[in-house]
């Protein structure tokens, strides 16, 4: 235990824990306490702030429980906007959704989950050497939009509004064919209610460009749910091209990325598919992705789909 009465936890794969001395010690959780969390080291950094590995050990009289958990340090401009939005799924139990466990009220801004073994979707597309099967794919794709489906019907629904590869979390390592994936949707930082007051309008340009619906980036109409399909769309694109959107633009920044979608209207090349893959996935993908949001798929027809796909493979 240091100074400021945080124990950590050296880790072979993290040499940073030293970092998170002064950024978790002022913490106060509602039924996290501070000095049940033994931090094991950095997962990673986003744009929304820095995510930390960490063990939560709690006591009940004579017994003591462990289990361990992803600790999202919030940069202080953004935290209590997304954590309030990480508070409404809370109590969405599914899952196919990361556990949101508790979030902290005061500087440092804090959100305690759910800990996802096999990393994100991302990594394991772009990072690891494995190529998943066939049916692996349609595992991941299904409880993707199972999550979704999910969040789409709740009263009034939630939309995402980052659908990713980076957010998509898989619960443990996939390295064989033999294994089953289990995926869930993470970082409902961004994610809003569609709430019919007035004056209560979504915010445009949320999210990342490359898997942006065009009614998103567009600050002259409304969206609302159906502009997750179309980013669903895009991850469809990475799994069954293993390359994110628009690869042949570096900067995610870049401009020329939002006039394809747009105003070209142009949408990702699509390659060969690959060998086994369900031969109907990428014409899904074109209708995922329209223009129009009232010609996509809802989520529960997706979820329907790829649940029958599941049961040919």
């Amino acid at each position: 235990m240091d100074a400021f009465g945080l124990p950590l936890k050296p880790d072979a794969n993290a040499d940073n824990t030293h970092i998170v001395r002064n950024e978790l010690q002022a913490a106060r959780f509602s039924t996290v306490k501070i000095s049940e969390l033994v931090v094991v080291g950095l997962l990673g950094s986003g744009g929304q702030g820095d995510v930390y590995k960490a063990e939560w050990i709690r006591k009940f009289f004579s017994s003591t429980s462990s289990i361990v958990v992803a600790v999202k340090r919030l940069h202080p401009n953004l935290g209590p906007l997304v954590r309030d939005r990480e508070a409404v799924t809370m109590m969405a139990q599914h899952k196919n959704l990361v556990t949101c466990f508790d979030v902290t009220h005061e500087v440092p801004y804090l959100i305690v989950s759910e800990f996802c073994a096999g990393g994100s979707l991302h990594s394991l597309l772009y990072v690891s050497s494995y190529d998943l099967t066939a049916r692996q794919s349609v595992t991941i794709l299904h409880d993707v939009a199972s999550g979704m489906n999910y969040l789409h019907n709740q009263t009034p629904p939630i939309v995402h509004r980052d659908m990713k590869s980076s957010n998509i979390l898989l619960t443990s390592c996939i390295t064989s064919p033999d294994q089953e994936p289990c995926a869930k949707l993470s970082d409902f930082g961004l994610s809003r209610n569609t709430d019919p007051m007035p004056n209560n309008g979504m915010t445009k340009n949320v999210g990342t460009w490359r898997w942006m619906a065009p009614e998103v980036i567009d600050v002259t109409g409304d969206y609302d749910e159906r502009a997750d399909i179309f980013s669903f769309a895009m991850v469809l694109f990475e799994v069954m091209q293993r390359e994110v959107p628009y690869a042949e633009i570096r900067d995610d920044d870049d401009p020329r990325i939002s006039m394809h979608i747009c105003i070209l209207q142009r949408r990702p090349r699509i390659g060969n598919l690959p060998q086994h893959f369900p031969a109907v996935l990428p014409e899904l993908m074109k209708r995922c992705w329209n223009t129009d949001a009232d010609l996509r798929p809802t989520a529960a027809e997706l979820q329907m789909h790829f649940a029958s796909l599941l049961a040919t493979l």
